[in-house]
C-alpha cells in the first residue's frame, strides 16, 4: 500500500486518502493478507508500517520533489523485497508514471479529477497501471479513450460514526481550503438558506490567499464560525449533530447539501 508521503496514517485532522488507506489496510490483514505500507513517517496500522522519508509535509502537499522522494524510495524497497504481489498506489501523479520501471503490477486509484491540466499527462501513462475511480461519476467523466478498470467507492467504517437523531441548527462544511474544495460555495449556500455554517479544516500556504480573500471576510462567530482543524472525537461530534454536510457533489458541478 502506496500512502502519499504529507500526512500520516491514520491522519491526525485532515487527511482524505490517509483515512482511506487506513481502512484499505486495517480490512486486508483483517483478511489475513501481508500487507506493507509505505507511508509517512510517524504512520501506524496493523500492516508492517515502512516509512522511508525522514519528514512529513503537511504545508507541501503536491511538491514534485516530496513524492518523487517517496515513490523513488517505496519502488526500490519493493524491488529490493522481491516479494510483492502488487502496489496499491495512492499517490498523484509519480507511481503511475513510473509504474513499467518496476516488476511489480500497480493499481492506481484516482483521488483527482481528470481535467484540461493533466489529461495529457494521464493519456501517456494510462497503460502502464490498471486505474480505478472512487465513483460513477468520475469513470463517466472521463475521456473516453481513458477506461478505468474499476469503480471502488472509499471505504468507511459506520461504527466509527455514530447516528444522532438530535440535530443543532448548523451546515457543515470540512476540509482543505483549496477552491476546488468549495468553502466559498457553503458559505453561499448557508447564507442562502439563512441557516448558521461551520466551516473546519488546514489553511495551507498554498491555499492562504484564497482563505484570506474568499473565506475570511466571512467569518463573524455567527453565521459563518471557522473552528480549525478538526479529527477524532471533536470530528465526529460536528458531524454527528450537524443538520446537513455541505460538499461537491462531483469534480464539475458546484455544489450538494446531505441530509446527516
Amino acid at each position: 500500500m502506496l500512502a502519499p508521503p504529507w500526512i500520516t496514517v491514520p491522519p491526525p485532522g485532515y487527511g482524505g486518502i490517509e483515512s482511506v488507506v487506513d481502512l484499505l489496510c486495517k480490512g486486508l490483514t483483517e483478511r489475513g493478507h501481508d500487507v506493507t505500507l509505505f507511508a509517512a513517517p510517524g504512520s501506524e496500522s496493523p500492516a508492517r508500517v515502512h516509512p522511508v522519508l525522514e519528514s512529513t509535509y503537511p504545508d507541501e502537499m503536491n511538491a514534485a520533489q516530496h513524492e518523487a522522494d517517496h515513490v523513488a524510495r517505496a519502488f526500490a524497497a519493493v524491488d529490493a523485497a522481491g516479494s510483492y504481489d502488487v502496489i496499491h498506489d495512492h499517490c498523484g501523479f509519480t507511481a503511475i508514471a513510473m509504474a513499467d520501471r518496476i516488476d511489480v503490477p500497480l493499481v492506481h486509484t484516482m483521488h483527482c479529477p481528470i481535467d484540461g491540466s493533466n489529461v495529457d499527462f494521464y493519456r501517456t501513462h494510462w497503460q502502464k497501471a490498471d486505474t480505478v475511480a472512487i465513483s460513477a461519476n468520475q469513470r463517466s467523466s472521463a475521456p473516453e479513450d481513458l477506461e478505468f478498470d474499476a469503480v471502488v467507492h472509499n471505504p468507511i467504517d459506520p461504527s466509527a460514526w455514530p447516528f444522532q437523531p438530535d440535530k443543532d441548527e448548523y451546515l457543515l462544511w470540512i476540509g482543505r481550503f483549496a477552491s476546488v474544495k468549495g468553502a466559498h460555495r457553503a458559505i453561499s449556500v448557508a447564507r442562502t438558506a439563512d441557516c448558521p455554517l461551520v466551516i473546519a479544516g488546514p489553511v495551507q500556504e498554498c491555499h492562504r490567499e484564497y482563505f484570506d480573500s474568499r473565506i475570511a471576510p466571512h467569518i463573524d462567530d455567527e453565521m459563518v464560525r471557522y473552528v480549525g482543524e478538526v479529527g477524532g472525537a471533536v470530528k465526529r461530534d460536528l458531524f454527528a449533530n450537524a443538520r446537513a454536510l455541505l460538499m461537491p457533489i462531483s469534480w464539475a458541478e458546484p455544489f450538494g447539501m446531505v441530509m446527516i
